[in-house]
């Protein structure tokens, strides 16, 4: 005959291996990382100031989501700066639609990926009603009970010609932020 104990401790392995799967998928996720979120531009050459200025993948982005009862989610992104600032001088400080930004999608489990085309960097803070904000969507992730949808993206910044400007630093701050829709 068996124990009390000796049924307690079946029961508590059977509710282990029978309802781990469920507690695992039934959690919310909403995971950023990012690297490069610093922008820096440097001119100091004749052909800087022609032709501009180029960083090929500067920033690196992957995303994990996950939201039950969400219809998909959203990377944002924007700037408290008001401008793009040069180390110089405030006089000299450019404006945030100097600075082109481009997304490119390197590897995803959500097919419903979408990069928005019209983006243009705003001054923050962030704001649900300000659609140009939103750099990369998706409407993956949704359901509880299947695994997270996982995205990494690169970004590529650049600032065409700046003669009559003076050489140096040009830098901003961007702010990343994973919401649901």
């Amino acid at each position: 005959m068996k124990s009390i104990k000796d049924w307690f401790i079946f029961g508590v392995l059977f509710m282990l291996v029978n309802f781990k799967p469920i507690y695992s998928y039934s959690q919310n996720i909403k995971d950023l990382r990012e690297i490069g979120n610093y922008v820096q531009i440097f001119y100091n050459t004749l052909n800087d100031y022609q032709t501009g200025v180029t960083l090929n993948g500067y920033t690196r982005i992957r995303l994990k989501f996950r939201y039950d009862g969400s219809s998909g989610w959203e990377l944002r992104l924007f700037t408290n700066s008001a401008e793009i600032e040069y180390e110089g001088a405030p006089t000299e400080n450019l404006d945030l639609t100097d600075l082109s930004i481009t997304p490119t999608i390197l590897s995803t489990s959500d097919p419903t990926n979408t990069i928005n085309g019209s983006y243009s960097l705003v001054q923050g803070p962030f704001d649900p009603s300000k659609p140009e904000q939103v750099l990369v969507s998706g409407t993956g992730g949704t359901v509880g009970t299947d695994p997270p949808i996982e995205v990494e993206i690169s970004i590529t910044y650049s600032m065409g010609n700046m003669l009559n400007k003076p050489p140096g630093l040009y830098f901003v701050t961007l702010q990343f932020l994973l919401v649901e829709k």
